[in-house]
């Protein structure tokens, strides 16, 4: 990955043990992209990044997500569950300072599901 393409987390107090300054993530320019808003690609979070995920999707305002593989394929975790199934976040999905709350979700094929989110980030402005 690209220095001038690597998306950057925003300095926070420590929290834990582990501080990430990054996610495996890079900005991809793209006729898609509209205004100063640019696309990220990510890969799915493993299980200790999931709250890294989440403050790049606060800290980038992101408004979409598109997860393009399944959670397990031939066997294989290819993807962690990064999203809540209820209202509340399971005890494994917690991160601190922030939470993360499902609006709606809708099946839209068997393979198609869109989900919302109440995204709260107590360390943004």
């Amino acid at each position: 990955m690209y220095n001038d393409t690597r998306v950057e987390l925003a300095k926070r107090p420590p929290i834990n043990a582990i501080e990430y300054t990054y996610i495996n993530a890079a900005y991809v320019d793209s006729p898609l992209a509209v205004g100063d808003k640019k696309i990220i690609a990510a890969q799915g979070p493993l299980p200790n990044t999931i709250g890294s995920f989440w403050r790049m999707v606060a800290e980038q305002d992101v408004r979409m997500i598109v997860t393009t593989c399944k959670l397990k394929e031939g066997g294989r975790t290819k993807c962690e569950k990064y999203w809540p199934t209820d209202s509340s976040f399971s005890e494994s999905l917690k991160i601190p300072g922030m939470s993360v709350e499902l609006g709606q979700e809708e099946e839209l094929t068997p393979h198609l599901v869109r989900r919302t989110f109440s995204l709260t980030d107590e360390f943004s402005g």
